[in-house]
């Protein structure tokens, strides 16, 4: 056994047929004689060759092979490998595969978060040009709102709020402590700015946005300002979630309100001062036609006493 050349930590032992140690390649001299490990004696009774898993007379677990020799009344050889040689390479190739799978899931955890930081960064970008598109139209819109002068606001029918700019609470002489930017208030507070007269209607006509077209209504202020403004809505077109929202644009109309009644007041004028010298012409027209034709009757008459006295 010790010439075989087998590895340093195999273990060879040559056993009798009553278990006992005939040769071991280690540690013979103390074990010779001896009888063989317990897994040893289980094997020889199971059968005359095949393998089993046993411990060593030194405690080591080792997987064993052994086969009874022919002609020897029961001997057997037995040749141990210890269980952590024989598992060595294959904890070795267990712990490659898994330095593998853990260098591969790092690489992928690390391709992962890579990506994620890519379609991160491309989104952040993203939301910022479309914040930045969505700042320059805002400020276009209030510029085209301003060189208009008009006041904007909108109507949530549903909570009663109403988010309005600037110029609108200026037209409407509303007072609300912010410096720049639209404002939200209660509808109520809204309807202050107009004059108790025309609320009702302004409110009536607003409403009927939800359910047609671009409505219009033309009311005036509060007192003592009582200036003539145009609201026109409509309820919003953003999505079909919306249609409790009306929007609606302010326009002062005064001047063109005024300037429509002192032509109504004009032409009122016009047609008194038409009927007047009608009325004028036609009396003049009565009293002289009255006169001369008076005056004719009494030549005639004159002219019948005449003819009378000379034919008498």
């Amino acid at each position: 056994l010790k010439s075989a050349g087998a590895p340093p930590g195999w273990v060879g032992v040559v056993v009798d047929g009553k278990g006992n140690i005939v040769a071991r390649t280690v540690a013979e001299q103390f074990e010779l004689g001896r009888p063989a490990s317990a897994s040893v004696r289980e094997a020889i009774a199971e059968g005359s060759q095949g393998s089993y898993v046993g411990t060593t007379l030194e405690g080591a677990k080792a997987d064993s092979i052994y086969k009874e020799l022919p002609g020897t009344g029961g001997w057997s050889v037995h040749l141990g490998i210890p269980t952590d040689q024989l598992d060595a390479p294959v904890r070795r190739s267990a712990i490659f595969l898994a330095s593998g799978g853990a260098v591969s899931l790092a690489l992928g955890l690390a391709l992962v978060w890579f990506t994620a930081r890519d379609i991160s960064q491309r989104r952040v970008e993203q939301e910022a040009q479309a914040a930045l598109a969505l700042r320059q139209s805002e400020e276009r819109r209030r510029l085209m709102v301003d060189a208009a002068d008009l006041g904007v606001f909108s109507w949530n029918v549903s909570t009663g709020e109403v988010i309005a700019s600037q110029r609108a609470l200026d037209m409407l002489k509303i007072t609300k402590s912010v410096a720049t930017g639209d404002v939200s208030l209660p509808f109520e507070m809204l309807l202050t700015g107009i004059d108790p007269a025309d609320r009702a209607r302004f409110e009536r006509i607003l409403l009927q946005s939800r359910k047609s077209d671009t409505v219009a209504a033309e009311f005036r202020t509060a007192p003592p300002d009582g200036r003539w403004l145009r609201a026109s809505g409509r309820s919003s077109r953003i999505d079909g979630h919306n249609a409790e929202v009306v929007i609606g644009v302010l326009l002062d109309i005064d001047e063109m309100k005024r300037a429509e009644f002192d032509r109504q007041r004009l032409l009122r004028r016009l047609g008194d001062a038409e009927e007047n010298e009608r009325r004028r012409i036609s009396r003049e027209l009565h009293d002289q036609i009255g006169q001369t034709v008076t005056g004719l009757l009494l030549g005639l008459k004159n002219l019948e006493q005449s003819l009378a006295t000379t034919s008498s």
